[in-house]
């Protein structure tokens, strides 16, 4: 596994739990369709001045264009899942509502180096001091 973070990341407020599960749910996917001894990568970073993104990216089959949108809904599961033991198609939809909950998004596309999946979690880092605004 290889981890890169900027060093300049901002604080951001969240619930650590929900976030921390989401993460674990990317990071099952991810060793459960990559090929054995294949590095998974996790990054994260800024986006402008207003979002924190995550990434989780594999060297596993990918996800087919046609399935992205559907595999963040609950107990769907790309073709490729069919032939992997393990999983309840749940995983995803979770890093899905625990995003939208946090008031951001998580999407997936194919790595731009080669084979695999690359999953970004985006969080927006004003999303909680409006929140704490509007009460």
């Amino acid at each position: 596994m290889r981890i890169t973070v900027a060093r300049d990341l901002p604080a951001i407020e969240l619930d650590l739990e929900v976030i921390a599960r989401a993460l674990r749910n990317l990071l099952a996917n991810a060793a459960r369709y990559a090929p054995p001894a294949s590095e998974v990568e996790i990054e994260a970073g800024v986006a402008g001045a207003d979002a924190l993104w995550i990434e989780v990216r594999d060297r596993g089959p990918g996800v087919p264009v046609d399935e992205r949108a559907t595999i963040f809904e609950p107990f769907q599961r790309g073709h490729h899942g069919e032939r992997v033991n393990g999983g309840s198609g749940l995983g995803l939809a979770l890093v899905a509502r625990a995003a939208t909950l946090h008031g951001g998004r998580v999407e997936v596309r194919g790595r731009l180096d080669g084979d695999g999946a690359c999953f970004r979690l985006t969080l927006p880092l004003r999303a909680a001091a409006s929140r704490r605004r509007a009460s």
